[in-house]
């Protein structure tokens, strides 16, 4: 199963709001709006290459997935 599937799969069956998938590693986010993804940024951790689906996707959440390296939303 791709990482894509994966990701939209975890945001359907729970109570998220965003989900990024890799390899095995998935990252849940429950808060709504653009500062979980801040934080994901400030974290210092890399999310480069990772799958992502969110409920809700705007212009500034594009930019900051760019900013993250995902690879697909």
């Amino acid at each position: 199963m791709s990482d894509i599937v994966r990701a939209k799969q975890a945001l359907l069956s729970g109570e998220y709001t965003c989900v990024l998938c890799k390899d095995g590693d998935t990252v849940t986010l429950t808060e709504r709006g653009v500062k979980p993804l801040v934080r994901l940024l400030q974290s210092g951790r890399s999310y480069v290459g990772y799958s992502a689906a969110d409920k809700v996707v705007g212009r500034a959440t594009a930019f900051l997935y760019v900013l993250l390296g995902a690879r697909e939303v």
